[in-house]
């Protein structure tokens, strides 16, 4: 299904896959430093409150690069235009999100 959806040059196709991809990553993200808390790994490192939360989402907004990219190498500018009107508005909503932990009041 999924080289299915990367094949297609059309922005709704771009739109899932800048849903899928980040979504996905966040998950699994989420889910390996759940593992690493567990086994003891981390060992309490002293972050502030939503580092981890921040950190995630914004790895997870940049996997948005690999369907990019193979929309890219296919020449499909309808689908990356689905892929950046995505990427912009996590963006923009990771800003607004967390912009009180790293701008002056």
């Amino acid at each position: 299904m999924l080289q299915h959806l990367l094949r297609k040059n059309h922005i709704l196709n771009g739109v899932l896959a800048g849903l899928i991809f980040p979504l996905a990553g966040y998950v699994l993200l989420s889910s390996f430093l759940e593992i690493l808390d567990e086994t003891g790994f981390t060992g309490g490192m002293n972050l502030s409150e939503n580092f981890r939360l921040r950190t995630t989402a914004v790895i997870a907004i940049c996997l948005n690069l690999i369907p990019l990219r193979s929309f890219n190498r296919g020449r499909q500018m309808e689908s990356i235009r689905g892929v950046v009107l995505v990427t912009f508005a996590m963006g923009v909503s990771w800003f607004f999100l967390f912009k009180h932990e790293f701008l002056p009041v």
